[in-house]
Order: C-alpha cells, then sequence, then structure tokens
C-alpha cells in the first residue's frame, strides 16, 4: 500500500485503506535538508499514549508524509 498518511475516523493513523499500528514498518519520503533530494527511509510507527511518531525520524510528523507499508 502507497499513499499519504492520514489520521482517520478511530484516531489511527492510515495509508490507503490500512490502519497502521505501533511496530508496523514503512518507507517514507523525505527531503533531506543537506541537499534538497527526496529518498525513502524506511521506519516503524510507534504511539507515546499522545500521539504517532516515526522511529529515527524526530521533527518529522508523520500525518502528510507519502508512504509504503513494508
Amino acid at each position: 500500500m502507497t499513499g499519504q498518511l492520514f489520521i482517520n475516523g478511530n484516531e489511527r493513523l492510515q495509508v490507503d485503506t490500512r490502519e497502521l499500528t505501533s511496530g508496523d514498518a514503512l518507507e517514507v519520503l523525505i527531503v533531506d535538508g543537506r541537499d534538497d533530494k527526496a529518498k525513502w527511509v524506511e521506519t516503524t510507527v510507534e504511539h507515546n499514549g499522545y500521539s504517532y511518531f516515526l522511529t529515527g525520524l524526530l521533527g518529522y510528523s508523520p500525518v502528510g508524509l507519502f508512504a509504503k507499508v513494508i
């Protein structure tokens, strides 16, 4: 599944038709600030009791990023 990450009506993170849970593996498309090039980065979805985040990608909100479920 590939698409833009969003929060669905159940307050869960979703891509395309797939509702994600903590530990799900993704590749997300981010722009590298060093050379302004887009690249796919492997990560996992986690939740801290308040909001979703992506491991290893501090400062990036998952909502709105393009992602591929792997």
